[in-house]
């Protein structure tokens, strides 16, 4: 029986993922590899399940149209398609239109079409009951209708429609297409192919709309997609033949080809593969902390946590959920406002109230640093979260507090201001470009910062603006401008945008020069027990000596010549007691084990973990540039987003690979542990409230959405299916690989003995209805022997034989292919073997 060999348990987080690619050190419950999975609570769980922010996003692909004439009745419809980074511009081949086709209408094609690319046929009819109701060509591809679009009024009547198909035999010149249609329509057709389209099909998005205004410019075809790159297909169609589309004023549309036959227009674009390129930039939750007071009547009954008002205007339209309403001095945060006269509180009132005075204290909004798609440079907008939902879900770009931004991969935000009781609270922007932007206290707009330093421009200049900040001893501490890279800027402590007052104040602004023989940039600061670090790239560390009374006298001192930051803003990122900082190379440190005036000895825990092999084959450090970190103090887990060499390599603008960094067991002296996760685009990091009763958990900002985590439940993301209109769970696929085995940690006498390995047994914390699969496949002596499949059925535990064999060492990977949504909580595995000889001839 295969229980009758000796067991040896491997308990997975125990250690966590402590790799050691030596053997002989590797230990039980240590991973060589663990993607798309956290360890909690000693549980491997898959990753950390979460929900869309906002289904809408900030990419909205949209044709906006111009007539030189209104009032013509137009539709649009489009649909875009996943591509891949080898997606062409589209090319026509054909161009047609006829008033009395019959009931089968043939058109010549005048270009090809090759093998997988996507041929796509447009056909506007005026009379929607004869619309066609087959597509074919003589190549024997059946077309598949993907969009259709009716509208009727004032006796005029448009029907558009999109046929798909993949080619599978390469269409020529000469080739024809056959339409099945109704007699008597007049039909205007265009087809174009699309060569390096993503396969199978996978449809993004589609839209459709109608414009019958009398507006001389409108938008009327809007879509969205969480997916990128993707390609659209995309007509318009009047009833007007004197007047002609206008794709120019809107991206990622270029030109377009039009066709007038029977009365009515048509016209089709031509745009090349639109990427996202990493449109969200940076997101912070942001604290105004503004207060406003306004007159009128409001009641509220005691225990309730309903208010209402009376009155002649709307009083509660100002509030939003995570306000604070105070009323006859009793305070409450509000959870939703249902109308401008009533909202809820998430508690209730301790008193009845009848106040002729409401108070509001605004609470936490998120606001947003992205690259606009319609727009040639960048954007910071303001969230408005949803009413009556404590803010779960919110609309992104609800405000825009300005759209004057350069275009760019960096930003960071810094909390500032309130310097005195009568001060606003301040959010400070820096990208390296732009002046600081400051968003002083709540506002539907920023300013450029008011007394900036002497060494900074007044506008854009990549060579003359400061890249990152920190407050510290009172003052805005700023620096990384590329003309004095190596000087930091104070502010004045009265002030946190004056860095001109000097002369003989008592805390004038002050800036100095740190090392400018060491390094290239500052890029990174930190503060650690009290005292304010300063990170060079791509060596130099350096802290800030400010006992003296006096600021004049303050200078720096070194802590490290050896070591340095990745070129980021977020390459050093504060914990509870520590600070963790990346490197040039992508290995992580942490301050603490800096020695001084030290290097590498201690500090690196990338190499120290033995995972340096694993950076080296996946870490891009040619774009450590785009690196970006949070800490969740929760979970005491460091959050750092980064791009890895498996990227695409057209696909500049984001961010595939999150490393992170778990301290939950280091002040109980446990390991400190790090996992992998390929399941987000990590091209922002930040924590936000998930609602305004709970915790903050990290948020996750991608192409043009965010994805809100789920404390306590794993292995789920909700995207958004913007054809189906719907949500679409989907699961994580993980996969643990254990390091190789051979038992001399618990028995070593057994290390130089051959093992006949009878059994596996795969030990889940709890049963999982959804019938999970789980497979481990097995290698002995670092050759692969058999896979075995573990269904997370009625059972907890599964002991399955092997047929491996005998050998020295053995070697796990587990592995789950994400098709079921849900998590499988493992708790460890046990290998059951026997001893056999040292002979090395396999007869023992």
């Amino acid at each position: 029986m295969a229980q009758q060999g000796q067991p040896y348990l491997v308990p997975f987080g125990s250690a966590g993922m402590v790799s050691h690619p030596n053997r002989w050190r590797a230990k039980a419950g240590e991973f060589l590899l663990a993607e798309n999975v956290v360890v909690e609570n000693d549980l491997v769980n898959k990753e950390p399940a979460a929900t869309y922010y906002d289904p809408n996003g900030i990419n909205r692909l949209q044709t906006q149209v111009t007539w030189s004439a209104s009032g013509a009745p137009s539709i649009a419809v489009g649909v875009w398609y996943k591509a891949t980074a080898a997606a062409t511009t589209p090319v026509f081949t054909a161009i047609a239109g006829t008033v009395a086709p019959g009931t089968s209408w043939t058109v010549g094609l005048t270009a090809g079409a090759p093998v997988s690319a996507l041929h796509a046929v447009r056909i506007s009819v005026t009379v929607p009951s004869n619309a066609p109701t087959a597509v074919t060509d003589s190549r024997g591809h059946l077309y598949t209708l993907a969009v259709d679009f009716t509208e009727t009024t004032g006796g005029a009547t448009l029907r558009g429609q999109i046929w798909i198909t993949t080619i599978t035999t390469a269409l020529q010149a000469g080739d024809t297409l056959q339409v099945t249609l109704g007699a008597g329509a007049s039909v205007n057709l265009i087809a174009s192919a699309i060569a390096g389209v993503a396969l199978p099909l996978s449809l993004q998005s589609k839209g459709q709309g109608q414009y019958l205004g009398t507006s001389a410019t409108v938008q009327f075809l809007s879509s969205y997609t969480h997916s990128y790159p993707v390609i659209g297909v995309v007509l318009i169609a009047t009833t007007s033949t004197t007047v002609t589309a206008d794709f120019s004023q809107a991206a990622p549309f270029t030109t377009n080809t039009t066709v007038t036959t029977g009365g009515h227009q048509q016209a089709a674009l031509t745009a090349p593969v639109f990427w996202g390129m990493g449109d969200i930039v940076q997101q912070i939750e942001w604290h105004p902390d503004t207060t406003s007071s306004v007159g009128g009547t409001f009641t509220v009954a005691q225990g309730s946590r309903s208010v209402t008002g009376a009155g002649s205007f709307a009083y509660f339209l100002g509030f939003r959920p995570g306000d604070f309403i105070i009323l006859n001095g009793e305070t409450q945060l509000v959870a939703s406002v249902q109308s401008d006269t009533a909202l809820t509180t998430v508690d209730p009132w301790e008193n009845a109230q009848n106040a002729t005075t409401v108070t509001r204290i605004a609470g936490p909004i998120l606001v947003t640093a992205c690259n606009r798609v319609t727009k040639t440079g960048g954007s910071l907008v303001m969230e408005a979260p949803q009413a009556d939902a404590n803010g779960l879900h919110g609309q992104l770009v609800s405000i825009v507090l300005t759209d004057a931004l350069a275009r760019g991969a960096r930003g960071r935000f810094v909390v500032g201001g309130k310097e005195h009781a009568a001060n606003p609270r301040k959010l400070f922007y820096l990208n390296g470009v732009d002046p600081i932007q400051v968003m002083s206290a709540e506002t539907t707009a920023v300013h450029a910062i008011t007394k900036p330093a002497a060494d900074w421009a007044t506008t854009q200049d990549a060579t003359k603006q400061p890249i990152n900040g920190i407050v510290h001893q009172d003052s805005f501490v700023v620096f990384g401008n590329w003309n004095d890279p190596h000087r930091i800027y104070f502010s004045t402590p009265d002030d946190h945008e004056d860095f001109q007052t000097s002369g003989t104040a008592a805390e004038p602004t002050i800036n100095f020069r740190i090392a400018s023989n060491v390094g290239q940039r500052l890029w990174g600061a930190a503060q650690f027990q009290g005292v304010l670090f300063l990170w060079k790239y791509p060596h130099g560390i350096f802290y800030i000596d400010d006992t003296p009374d006096q600021r004049l006298k303050w200078t720096y001192r070194i802590r490290s010549m050896a070591l340095g930051c990745a070129p980021s803003p977020y390459a050093v990122l504060a914990t509870d007691d520590d600070v963790i900082f990346c490197d040039s190379q992508g290995h992580f440190h942490l301050l603490s084990a800096v020695a001084t005036l030290g290097g590498t000895r201690d500090s690196d825990i990338t190499r120290g973990l033995g995972l340096h092999t694993w950076t080296d084959q996946n870490v891009d450090v040619a774009a450590l540039d785009s690196l970006r970190s949070v800490y969740d103090d929760q979970t005491k887990t460091a959050w750092f987003g980064l791009r890895s060499k498996q990227a695409p390599a057209n696909d500049l603008g984001s961010n595939d690979l999150v490393i992170r960094w778990d301290f939950s067991l280091v002040a109980e002296g446990g390991p400190l542990r790090m996992t992998t996760s390929r399941a987000w685009a990590p091209n922002s990091l930040c924590l936000k409230r998930r609602n305004y009763v709970g915790r903050q958990v990290v948020l996750i900002g991608e192409f043009d959405d965010a994805w809100l985590l789920e404390p306590g439940l794993y292995g789920r993301r909700t995207n958004y299916d913007f054809v189906a209109n719907a949500d679409v769970p989907q699961g994580v696929a993980t996969q643990v690989n254990l390091p190789e085995l051979d038992y001399g940690d618990t028995a070593p006498p057994a290390r130089p003995r051959r093992k006949a390995f009878r059994a596996l047994e795969v030990i889940a914390q709890q049963t999982n209805n959804d019938n999970h699969p789980v497979s481990v496949v097995l290698n002995v002596d670092g050759v692969y022997r058999q896979t075995l499949n573990y269904p997370q059925g009625v059972n907890r535990r599964r002991l399955q034989p092997v047929q491996v064999g005998d050998g020295y060492t053995i070697m796990a990977s587990i592995q789950t292919d994400g098709s079921v949504v849900g998590d499988v909580p493992l708790i460890g595995v046990i290998y059951y073997y026997d001893l056999l000889g040292t002979d090395q001839s396999r007869k023992s």
